[in-house]
């Protein structure tokens, strides 16, 4: 059975990652043509410095990688993110969501949120209460 997860939303990275962290890392948008589950958000400032003006890349963000769309299909997202906060959890803190919807090739979909919580990525699902038959409100 093919499963496929629409996602949104974004993680924020605290403090951000700096440019020797992230450089080779195959979540830099100047590499989208390997089409990863996550990507991250690049913060980019001029400094001035002695030998004149330098830009400072920082990684301050984690979002769902999707080009030109709101959204995007991922199959791995729960372990791509699980590789992130293992590689980058000791040092930095990601706080934030991702809104998900998984569909089968049957058509059945469960909602669901991935967060970050001490370095592990955990999977919240709603849950729906209905009222008391006896006492509606």
């Amino acid at each position: 059975m093919t499963y496929f997860t629409q996602a949104s939303g974004k993680f924020r990275i605290e403090p951000p990652l700096t440019w020797p962290e992230f450089k080779d890392s195959p979540y830099r948008p100047e590499r989208e043509s390997s089409e990863p589950d996550v990507q991250l958000v690049i913060d980019t400032v001029e400094v001035d410095g002695e030998h004149g003006v330098m830009l400072l890349h920082r990684a301050v963000a984690v979002r769902p990688f999707a080009p030109g769309m709101p959204f995007a299909y991922h199959t791995g997202l729960y372990e791509t993110l699980g590789k992130l906060a293992a590689e980058y959890g000791e040092k930095h803190r990601f706080t934030g969501f991702f809104e998900c919807r998984t569909t089968d090739d049957r058509g059945f979909e469960d909602w669901y949120r991935l967060s970050i919580r001490d370095g592990e990525v955990v999977r919240t699902t709603p849950t729906v209460t209905w009222p008391d038959e006896e006492n509606p409100s």
